[in-house]
């Protein structure tokens, strides 16, 4: 009996210890991904003075054409349609973790779908988690509209799709000038970077490092390459395309994924 309550205690111990581990990591992904989708009382904008004129590194680059507008809707969306990885509840793309932190944070409730709904005011972030096939015309309509609300867009990238023309071809009709390269981290390699923009307001908030598996190299041109890896490879890059909400180009969707295909450590 003794022996079994020991063991019992240590598990709750290393229990505890991965809670702990994921809170801290899910409140880091989640203040990427919402920094600058709250009310405007909530966000420190940009200083359209910035005195950075007479740097060309794309880093200190503010990535805005437009003046930015404050979404209205209270959820989140998670899409995994056009060829994007679907959640399978066994080895990546399980996103309890997030979708709890959103929640408790913020108010937000998460959909997650595999279905295209051209009915997308409700959406406060809309997130397409590594889609490979091509968009249409009207679903780059509901995108832009949706931008157009103040919505923030995110593509996230998986190894398996770095160099997708598709991809490349959507964000060139959403009017930004960002892409990913075509290259990747090693397989099965683990990028920790900490290496953020202290002036963008997706990335000022942060701190601590970030761990992507096998991320997608990020082209930042025309935006804001706002996080880097040790070599300097773009992990994160933003841009404003016009009025209104932020496109954000993101290596990997695995660092917010709790399936376990990372280790705790990663957040899995």
């Amino acid at each position: 009996a003794g022996r079994r309550e020991r063991m019992k205690a240590t598990r709750g111990r290393f229990h505890a210890m991965k809670g702990g581990i994921m809170t801290r990591w899910a409140f880091v992904l989640a203040a990427l991904l919402t920094a600058g989708c709250g009310d405007k009382g909530e966000v420190v904008e940009d200083d359209a003075g910035d005195d950075d004129d007479d740097d060309d590194d794309s880093q200190e680059d503010s990535g805005d054409s437009g003046e930015i507008v404050y979404p209205s809707g209270d959820r989140m969306l998670l899409y995994y349609g056009h060829g994007g990885w679907e959640p399978d509840n066994f080895s990546k793309g399980v996103f309890e973790n997030v979708d709890a932190r959103w929640k408790d944070a913020f108010g937000w409730n998460t959909d997650h779908r595999d279905g295209w709904s051209s009915d997308l005011t409700a959406f406060r972030m809309i997130g397409l988690l590594a889609p490979t096939e091509p968009f249409g015309a009207p679903e780059v309509a509901d995108l832009q509209a949706a931008l157009d609300r103040g919505t923030r867009v995110i593509i996230f990238g998986d190894r398996g799709m770095c160099g997708s023309a598709n991809i490349t071809q959507l964000l060139i009709d959403l009017g930004v000038g960002m892409s990913f390269t075509g290259d990747a981290a090693d397989q099965n390699q683990v990028i920790q970077t900490s290496d953020y923009s202290g002036t963008h307001p997706v990335t000022a908030p942060l701190s601590g490092s970030l761990r992507f598996k096998e991320p997608c190299h990020v082209d930042p041109t025309g935006g804001a390459a706002i996080v880097r890896d040790t070599n300097s490879n773009v992990m994160v890059a933003v841009q404003r395309p016009g009025n209104g909400g932020d496109v954000i180009v993101m290596s990997d969707f695995q660092f917010m994924d709790d399936g376990g295909y990372l280790d705790h450590e990663d957040n899995g």
